[in-house]
Order: structure tokens, then C-alpha cells, then sequence
């Protein structure tokens, strides 16, 4: 169950609310290495790594999206930053701004929210109530807006077919809100709103998406949705035992591994049969909390936070710590085997010398 975008955080499921302070600036460039204590014998990574190099950021990234290892978006305090040049120097291409909003009576801040590269020249981007494409290398954005509908998460299939999860507002203000799914097969020219029906379904809120060319699409918010047909039936799932929390995260590495957490960040599921089955597994204690999780391979995960980055070799089982610092965002480059994490610095490492047998 592959997909363009390979990072899900734990802590971006709140950034309607809170955005962290600060603008990016450009920074200078400096070589580091990996180094952390062996506790995870089965995870073979150099103590140091002559691949990795690490960007101290004077203001943090919160979210990245690179095409490859040169070319990359980030969300940085709601505006849009790019690189072309490995993230020695980034320029801020849309601004963050307040507005009216047309979908609720409230002033709201119009910042980014999440960014997907798709080529080194095209680029995807959400805000609260807003579509934002690139496609020659962020100097212009179109932008479209689905009407009264808040926008939650999107993913980008490999095929390029994109899906939207969000809230619309029904009729009558009685009537309240829904869980809708929008998917686009035209770089996000048009839409068409996939009906998600039921009960049950009415009156929470979706916080992510993911979703496969294979027709897997999984929905996670304060409820588990599944479905296998490109969305036309849906079916609650039931997660691993002693799970606690509102599930807001997922990935999957392929059609059958993948993991779920919560926003409790202390434990989190994972499966090797496509969903069929979970099993409960604890993350690593950090100082600050857990951000997120990254699937690098069938068994090969990565937890990173405020106290640096974990990576485990066995779904979860054992933990090594591999890297110091403060981590909000990770972005997995499958082709060229390169792991990017984004926070307070910028790291790129090469994941080739020890992914061994998970690809």
C-alpha cells in the first residue's frame, strides 16, 4: 500500500488549533553523523554514517515533502518554504494569512497545513478550506476550494490520484457536520465527493487518509474506516487491544504492513496481513513526547520526537536510539533509500547501507 507521502504525524492532527511560532530562515550547512546507544541488535546502523548530514534550522519545519534529495516543500508557521539545493536554503513561497472564513463564522488563519511534493516542478498543498497546486516549481499556485467543506489530511496515490478527507457541512445547521471523502484524478482540476454512508458515521471528526491504487482507502479519526472498493462500502475496524486515545495517525509501507496511533503517543498498532489483524506495541520513551512515526520497510519503523529519533528492525518490538535533537516531520524518499527528518534541524541520511531483508 504504497503512496507519494510516507510520514504521518501525531502532533499535525492539532495544527488547526496551534501552529508553532517563528518564521524560516535560510541556514548554513554542516556534516554529522548518527550516533546513539545499541540497544536493538538486529537494526545495523553506523555509529557513523558518512551519508548522513544534518542543517541546524534556526526556525522549525513542521511538515516536509521531498521529490528528491535536492528538491523539497515544508510548512514552516503556516507558510510554504522550498528548497532546491537539499535544504541549505530555503525561500518562502505562500505566506500565511487571516481571513474570514466562508465555511464558519469565525476569523481564521488561512496557513498550510500539509505539502506534498509530486515532481521536482509540481507540488500539492492544504489549508483549512483550501486546494493548492503548483506546477512549475511553486513561482505560481492555483487554488481551489471545495464548498463548505473543512479539509482535514489528502494523500497522493503512485498514480497520482488523490484523495481528500474532511468535514461538510449538511443543510440545516442542525443537521451539524459529516465525514466526507473527495478523491481528484486530474491533479486536482475536479473533484468528486465519494459518499461515506451510515449512522455511524455522522457527527466526528476525521483526522487522516490513506489510500492505495489497489482500492485499500483507510480513514482514522475517532473512528477506524475501512474500505476495499475505492470507497463505495465502508466497514468499522477494531483495533489492538489496550490501545488508548483518538487514532490520528497511519501509514503503511505496502498493501499488508502498516500501523496505526493514537494521540495518547505512548503505544500504537501495527499489522503484517493488510489489516486483517493488530497487535499492540509501546513506543520509546522521549522527553517532549513522540511526533510521529515513519515505515521504512515491511518491519522497519522509525519513531522521532522531541528527544531525538528510534528506529526498530521487528514492527515495534525493540527500540535503538539513533539520533539526537528535535523532530516534528519525516519524509521516506523510496527510490533513492533516503530517510529526511524535519524539526529544529535537518537531517538526510541514506537508509541503503541497512535496509537489509524488508524491501
Amino acid at each position: 500500500m504504497k503512496s507519494r507521502y510516507n510520514s504521518i504525524n501525531f502532533t499535525s492532527w492539532l495544527v488547526l488549533v496551534v501552529m508553532l511560532v517563528g518564521l524560516f530562515t535560510a541556514c548554513g550547512y554542516d556534516q554529522a553523523a548518527i550516533a546513539g546507544e545499541s540497544q536493538n541488535t538486529n537494526l545495523n546502523i553506523s555509529v557513523n554514517d558518512p551519508t548522513a548530514s544534518m542543517l541546524p534550522l534556526e526556525k522549525p519545519i513542521e511538515f516536509v515533502s521531498f521529490a528528491n534529495p535536492e528538491i523539497g516543500w515544508g510548512i514552516s508557521n503556516g507558510d510554504i518554504v522550498f528548497t532546491d539545493d537539499g535544504g541549505r536554503s530555503w525561500s518562502v513561497q505562500v505566506r500565511s494569512s487571516s481571513q474570514p472564513s466562508a465555511i464558519r463564522d469565525i476569523d481564521i488563519r488561512e496557513a498550510a497545513e500539509k505539502v506534498i511534493a509530486l515532481s521536482s516542478t509540481e507540488a500539492l498543498a492544504v489549508t483549512f478550506d483550501e486546494i493548492l497546486h503548483t506546477m512549475d516549481r511553486g513561482r505560481t499556485w492555483n487554488r481551489t476550494r471545495l464548498e463548505d467543506v473543512v479539509i482535514r489530511d489528502f494523500v497522493v496515490t503512485d498514480s497520482g490520484r488523490i484523495w481528500l478527507i474532511g468535514e461538510k457541512r449538511l443543510s440545516t445547521p442542525s443537521e451539524g457536520w459529516s465525514v466526507s471523502l473527495f478523491t481528484s484524478e486530474d491533479r486536482g482540476d475536479s473533484w468528486r465527493e465519494q459518499k461515506i454512508s451510515g449512522p455511524d458515521f455522522l457527527g466526528w471528526t476525521p483526522w487522516r487518509v490513506w489510500a492505495a491504487d489497489s482500492g485499500n482507502i483507510w480513514v482514522v479519526g475517532y473512528e477506524v474506516l475501512r474500505s476495499n472498493d475505492f470507497g463505495k462500502t465502508w466497514v468499522t475496524i477494531s483495533l489492538c487491544k489496550g490501545i488508548v486515545g483518538v487514532p490520528a495517525a497511519i501509514g503503511f509501507f505496502d498493501d499488508f504492513s502498516g500501523f496505526i496511533g493514537t494521540n495518547e503517543r505512548d503505544s500504537f498498532c501495527v499489522t503484517s496481513n493488510g489489516g486483517n489483524s493488530w497487535k499492540t506495541r509501546k513506543l520509546p520513551y522521549m522527553h517532549g513526547g513522540v511526533n510521529g512515526i515513519i515505515q521504512t520497510g515491511k518491519a522497519q519503523l522509525w519513531a522521532y520526537g522531541g528527544a531525538g529519533v528510534y528506529g526498530s528492525n521487528d514492527q515495534g518490538l525493540t527500540w535503538q536510539k539513533v539520533l539526537e535533537g528535535g523532530f516534528l516531520s519525516a519524509n521516506y524518499l523510496r527510490e533513492y533509500k533516503k530517510l529526511i527528518l524535519v524539526g529544529d534541524r535537518i537531517v538526510i541520511t541514506n537508509l541503503a547501507n541497512y535496509i537489509h531483508s524488508h524491501e
